[in-house]
């Protein structure tokens, strides 16, 4: 198994905008052992929504779902 070299806030607006799926959109999700696309499904471009690598524009690298970790940090409550 590949070592976890990645982790994206899924709650972060910065991680959901710098990772990519292929075609460049930001309406990924991770599913199971992969990602699926929103904005490919709509059909307006030939590619498929289904996909195992999403692109850093940061480092403009190509990361694999399995060297990635998915994290959801809830903001604190206002009375914490």
């Amino acid at each position: 198994m590949p070592e976890i070299s990645i982790r994206i806030d899924l709650n972060d607006d910065a991680d959901r905008w710098r990772y990519r799926c292929p075609a460049g959109h930001t309406q990924w999700t991770a599913v199971n052992h992969h990602f699926w696309c929103a904005a490919c499904a709509k059909g307006w471009q030939d590619v498929d929504p289904v996909f195992e690598e999403l692109h850093d524009l940061k480092t403009g690298e190509t990361i694999h779902r399995d060297r990635i970790a998915f994290v959801e940090k809830r903001p604190s409550p206002i009375w914490a």
